[in-house]
């Protein structure tokens, strides 16, 4: 997940054009692709979450895959507090404007890089440590696939030079009463210069977050 680290920008809207008939199976279809697996979790979603929030959620996803728990947490408690209506919690809300990196990105990098053996290696009981090491080497070195550069230029072009945080947000991070906060790491990015060095800066912050994935205190 990435974010403004100053000052907002306008939020995402979309106009409303399903038909109520539609609406539900629309949501429960978008909620499988990229809002996690926690039913407890997906039944606030389907509460708190119209079709139009869905997709302004979908068009700010880079890659496939879910969004993390962190983030989904996130944007969960936003649309709870906006859905408060006694609360007055709406003219203090900042506008939001995130964009998402996919779970399946993390495969893609390593697949894109010829790691695949070493990862699945890395799950099993004997290469757990030894390969996670391996990995850790590897990882400041490796590169994205082209379709997601073109997408991490896409999210950099609309952030301008404004300094920007990228966040780690796992499938375990910040789960349905599963805390698993701290393990994985964020970085401030701060996004100034020509598009190329601040898309270098911002994929050096990616490789750091999923090096952390491997570190032993996490594993």
């Amino acid at each position: 997940m990435t974010d403004r680290a100053d000052v907002p920008s306008g939020g995402l809207k979309v106009k409303d054009s399903f038909p109520q008939s539609e609406r539900k199976e629309l949501a429960d279809a978008l909620c499988s692709q990229f809002m996690g697996r926690e039913e407890r979790m997906l039944a606030l979603v389907r509460r708190y979450f119209s079709v139009e929030d869905l997709l302004a959620i979908k068009s700010r996803l880079i890659g496939s895959g879910f969004i993390g728990g962190k983030t989904l947490g996130m944007l969960l408690s936003r649309a709870i507090l906006k859905a408060d209506r006694d609360g007055g919690w709406d003219p203090l809300l900042e506008p939001h404007d995130s964009f998402f990196v996919g779970t399946d990105v993390f495969d893609s990098f390593i697949e894109h890089n010829g790691w695949g053996d070493i990862a699945r290696d890395q799950r099993s009981q004997a290469g757990y440590l030894s390969r996670a090491a391996q990995l850790r080497e590897l990882f400041p070195a490796g590169e994205f696939p082209p379709s997601i550069r073109v997408e991490f230029r896409r999210m950099l072009e609309h952030y301008g030079q404004f300094p920007i945080i990228a966040r780690s947000s796992s499938l375990m991070e910040d789960g349905f009463g599963n805390a698993f906060a701290g393990k994985y790491d964020s970085f401030f990015c701060v996004n100034q210069g020509p598009l190329e060095q601040r898309l270098r800066q911002f994929e050096a912050a990616v490789r750091k977050i999923y090096l952390s994935t491997m570190s032993e205190e996490a594993l």
